[in-house]
């Protein structure tokens, strides 16, 4: 055998592969749903459609991390308003930003006041490199501001 053959490492999947697909995914939905009105195409029909479209990607795609955070954040989305609310400047409502960040926000506050296994710092790390994807880079600083306030509201071990 020669030496050179195989000697690559293959090193296991990160602890987190998958998630950053379902992250953007899920942003993908929550957009897609808050301009679809639910009797063109119900919240449910646009879930389905997304995680189909997920799961044809060549990127490695986590489909339960992303339907549990979609329908965790969906469902309380009133709640998560109301919180995102605090943290804007005055006389502004989280329903004049633009929809994708919205859904970047709704998502990005869910996990952090939710979703224990991730590092905080991870998180916010992954929801600005999602605006950025999404967005002007500009937007990137807005977002890490909100977030960066939620995680102080709802702190937690890091």
């Amino acid at each position: 055998m020669n030496h050179l053959q195989d000697t690559t490492i293959k090193s296991p999947s990160p602890p987190f592969a998958g998630k950053r697909r379902a992250r953007v995914l899920a942003v993908q939905c929550l957009y897609n749903i808050a301009l679809t009105p639910e009797n063109v195409k119900p919240a449910n029909h646009i879930i389905a459609d997304i995680l189909a479209y997920g799961a044809n990607a060549s990127e490695e795609l986590d489909q339960q991390y992303f339907l549990s955070l979609i329908k965790s954040a969906y469902s309380n989305i009133s709640s998560l308003h109301k919180n995102l609310q605090k943290y804007l400047a005055n006389g502004w409502k989280v329903g004049r930003l633009p929809e994708p960040i919205q859904a970047i926000l709704v998502l990005a506050a869910y996990e952090l006041i939710y979703n224990f296994e991730v590092p905080v710092r991870i998180l916010i790390n992954e929801y600005i490199e999602i605006t950025k994807i999404f967005n002007h880079p500009g937007e990137a600083g807005f977002v890490n501001s909100i977030l960066d306030k939620i995680s102080k509201e709802f702190s937690r071990e890091q």
